[in-house]
């Protein structure tokens, strides 16, 4: 597409302007994350937080609302 036409992507527009290393470089980068999520998402289960989680964790004197989040989801599924 040529430049500056208003049918690109933002992804297209911004691949047009990096240089061919940068880019190579940020494909090994995905390759190397996808392959790590697959390796947790095989070895891990998922708890989905609740309303029970959520509340425990609006309720719980721990400053940090994502740490109390993995705090009761790993309570409720009895984590070690």
């Amino acid at each position: 597409m040529p430049s500056g036409s208003d049918t690109a992507t933002p992804d297209e527009d911004l691949r047009r302007h990096q240089p061919a290393a940068r880019r190579s470089g940020k494909a090994r980068d995905t390759a190397a994350a996808r392959r790590a999520l697959v390796l947790l998402r095989d070895v891990f289960d998922s708890v989905a937080p609740d309303q029970r989680i959520l509340n425990q964790a609006i309720d719980s004197d721990i400053p940090d609302f994502e740490d109390a989040i993995q705090l009761y989801s790993a309570f409720h599924a009895r984590a070690d």
